[in-house]
């Protein structure tokens, strides 16, 4: 196996699924010893599809964020400007699309991409989900007002029924300086991880290095502690001025 074809799986260029044959090529080409070899193709043996793969409505560098999503037992969530996947209604996730010039396909795909994310994972294992918003996620206007107050309810829907804790960095009160928004996944047991991946609204980068990861990790800790913990009462201040204007 070429050093090539490993890349493009490192880099996430590859949505290619990864069989349990194309990962015993990739251990001997690892120079993995016998045990190693044998209980990383046992896993992928065992392993089943997630909903993302072979979905065409999944870009390409989206399907590894997902399978991490799917294995994480805390996700947190740095969002400086726009409530983030997977709390997004889908007429919320299309809106941002057609915004950052996807075009009609590209906003219906990811609207029902946004539509199977949460539910997927509700129906497997909610992980805890720890997140900071930005002031503006809540007044920056997204795809009007109705689209507005539904994205609110779903978000307060989500606060009553999953393990999720949010709170909000104000604007005037906290001079944040990062990298704009990203989040850390981490998942235990023999398997462990963490990752930091950066988000855009067209793709996202993906630091599973440890100094590199470790720092977004410490990043976000410091910024929960400087945050304020009534994001409800804001949220539903919110609701009551989109109320008003429909």
């Amino acid at each position: 196996m070429s050093t090539s074809t490993i890349s493009r799986y490192e880099d996430w260029r590859s949505s290619q699924r990864l069989s349990w044959r194309l990962v015993e090529k990739m251990c001997a080409a690892c120079g993995c010893g016998p045990d190693e070899v044998e209980s990383t193709v046992s896993l992928a043996r065992e392993s089943r599809d997630g909903w993302w793969v072979g979905n065409r409505d999944v870009q390409t560098w989206l399907s590894p964020l997902l399978g991490l999503e799917y294995e994480a037992t805390e996700i947190r969530i740095f969002a400086d400007s726009y409530f983030p996947e997977p709390f997004r209604t889908p007429a919320y996730a299309a809106a941002l699309s057609m915004a950052a010039g996807g075009g009609t396909a590209c906003a219906e795909a990811a609207g029902r991409v946004s539509e199977s994310r949460l539910r997927e994972l509700i129906l497997v294992r909610p992980p805890r989900f720890r997140l900071i918003l930005q002031e503006s996620a809540l007044t920056r206007t997204v795809g009007g007002a109705s689209v507005m107050l539904d994205q609110l309810d779903y978000v307060l829907a989500g606060l009553r029924i999953l393990p999720v804790e949010i709170r909000m960095l104000s604007e005037q009160r906290v001079e944040y300086v990062g990298p704009g928004s990203f989040r850390c996944l981490s998942g235990m047991g023999a398997q462990g991880f963490e990752v930091a991946v950066c988000d855009t609204l067209v793709e996202g980068v993906c630091y599973d290095a440890k100094p590199q990861s470790s720092r977004f990790s410490e990043l976000f800790e410091r910024t929960w502690d400087e945050c304020s913990k009534d994001f409800e009462d804001r949220l539903l201040e919110a609701r009551r001025r989109y109320s008003e204007r429909i």
